[in-house]
């Protein structure tokens, strides 16, 4: 039966029965078996894979459309020694491609070069304009784009009308018109089941260069950290080949021996030994989305591969300061939200897409982060828009159920650009349309969504009263690890809890964090403590 539990309903899910065999392959708690089920895996060798990749038989690279045609053509390129220009993006899963396809490619008989738009001067993707400057700089034969290009015809055209063959990699949602690339390798067109449809950019080119390297007897996996980091910032489905390559990643960058890392970790305080799926969501990924959003990305490549101890270091430094410079901007745009809203509360009232409008002091590169807070504060899709002269530009946010890159696209009349996942995109358009585009746009929701968005519900995987809390309890789910979408994070329910005498303490230096001790129906006390939360 659902419980309520003040805005949000809590899902319990019912006992499913666990065959004999299957719990005698993997021992553990009942809950432990149940959240398997309850996750899809059924049989012994599903679960297995799923918990251990030395047990997981990964898909072909040459499943992937296109793929094997892009790997002729760099053997080609090795061989005739062409100059090879990757293209890349300024988010960390498109660092993370750049580095592994200009790391992956280099020393093979063709010269190296990458480069990545700036994001407030360029924005997301390939321009004519940039492209021909980097042409005329490099005198590339072959251009490799990475997270990026399944939609830049244009750009593309120009590239070939120049002798220039282009193998796009990207995994973003497919443009009804595609460009007329050399090859076009993008897990979006595979049957959504597949195994390999999840990945994320920065894993489509380490399929590519996984082909590239049996062929060339070498090993691929050397670059499963660079996989790992993209995987959980771009926060990637972690289902299948996705899941099995963010495994072996992190085991690597779990004894890492770029110094880069290493010196940003020691910059937070972590050892590599520590680090998860969480250390990368809000330690390292948060430093990289700095140095995109509001610097030049190129940078990366050296952050990721230099062997310099010093320039290390002070690479690291720079991610540590941006991310600072990062956090104020973050909440400082967040407060001016927050008082728009209260100045303007029809656009949450009235408008099932939020869509605020600031000034230029709103910087674009951070504008997606916020965005993200108040998609979570009011459970509705959000577009922040800042002003660039008479433009405005700016990153959308979503909630399950509305696929937001959709809605948008059905006002391309009205936009000069856009892009995007259903759940997240990009947009610019006049500054003089943008009343018109939020009118549109819930014109749009109400032919395609309809209705309200469905409340937020807390899933429940378990009733947990308290004596069962133990350590061994704890390591025993530990095994569903990595966590993330596709496999989140479990929830637990005690019922009949009350405080007890002590109620609740502040604790800590600046007395920001909480003591609790509770007590449930049987009695048993437990001690919770309530950190602030750290925004990254």
């Amino acid at each position: 039966m659902p419980m309520r539990n003040l805005s949000r309903e809590w899902i319990f899910p019912d006992i499913v029965e666990i065959p004999a065999d299957f719990q005698a392959e993997f021992g553990g708690s009942s809950l432990f078996y149940q959240t398997l089920f309850r996750r899809g895996l059924k049989t012994i060798q599903s679960a297995r894979g799923f918990l251990n990749p030395d047990h997981y038989q990964p898909s072909s690279p040459s499943q992937l459309p296109g793929l094997p045609k892009a790997v002729d053509r760099i053997h080609s390129a090795f061989k005739s020694s062409q100059n090879i220009l990757v293209w890349g993006d300024f988010d960390v899963d498109g660092q993370t491609s750049t580095a592994l396809l200009v790391s992956a490619l280099s020393g093979h008989g063709s010269k190296i070069f990458h480069y990545i738009p700036n994001r407030a001067r360029e924005s997301h993707g390939l321009s004519v304009a940039s492209l021909q400057k980097q042409i005329s700089e490099v005198s590339p034969a072959l251009l490799l784009t990475c997270d990026t290009g399944i939609d830049a015809i244009e750009p593309i055209a120009f590239a070939k009308s120049s002798g220039i063959d282009v193998i796009i990699t990207d995994h973003h949602q497919l443009p009804p018109e595609l460009p007329n690339a050399y090859s076009i390798i993008n897990p979006n067109m595979l049957p959504e089941d597949h195994p390999l449809f999840n990945l994320p950019g920065v894993g489509v080119a380490y399929k590519l260069i996984e082909s590239l390297y049996t062929d060339l007897n070498l090993d691929p996996e050397i670059f499963l950290d660079l996989v790992a980091l993209g995987i959980v910032a771009d926060v990637a489905r972690q289902t299948q080949d996705t899941r099995y390559l963010l495994q072996k990643g992190l085991a690597l960058l779990q004894n890492t021996s770029r110094l880069g890392l290493q010196q940003l970790l020691t910059f937070a305080n972590i050892k590599p030994e520590e680090i998860t799926e969480e250390t990368i969501g809000f330690v390292i990924g948060p430093r990289l989305n700095a140095l995109g959003r509001l610097d030049d990305a190129n940078s990366c490549v050296e952050f990721f591969t230099t062997a310099d101890l010093s320039r290390a270091s002070e690479l690291a430094h720079q991610l540590e300061s941006l991310n600072s410079q990062r956090q104020v901007l973050t909440e400082n745009i967040f407060q001016d939200s927050i008082k728009m809203i209260a100045d303007y509360p029809e656009y949450v009232q009235d408008y099932p897409i939020l869509v605020l409008q600031g000034p230029s002091q709103w910087h674009p590169g951070v504008i997606g982060i916020v965005a993200s807070r108040l998609v979570e504060r009011f459970h509705k899709p959000v577009i922040m828009l800042s002003q660039d002269g008479k433009l405005a530009r700016g990153s959308a946010r979503s909630i399950p159920g509305v696929p937001i890159s959709n809605l948008i696209s059905e006002s391309s009349n009205l936009l000069l650009s856009f892009g995007g996942h259903p759940m997240a995109a990009g947009v610019s358009l006049s500054l003089e349309n943008v009343s018109q585009f939020r009118r549109q746009l819930a014109n749009n929701y109400e032919r395609i969504v309809g209705g309200l968005p469905t409340p937020p519900v807390v899933n429940i995987d378990g009733d947990l009263p308290f004596q069962l809390i133990s350590d061994s309890f704890i390591k025993d789910f530990q095994r569903l690890a990595p966590f993330g979408t596709g496999n989140p994070k479990l929830m637990f329910a005690t019922r009949g809890v009350h405080l007890n005498a002590q109620g609740v303490r502040a604790i800590g230096k600046d007395k920001k964090h909480k003591k609790i001790t509770l007590v449930d129906r049987s009695g048993k006390k437990t001690r919770f403590f309530m950190v602030e939360q750290r925004r990254y």
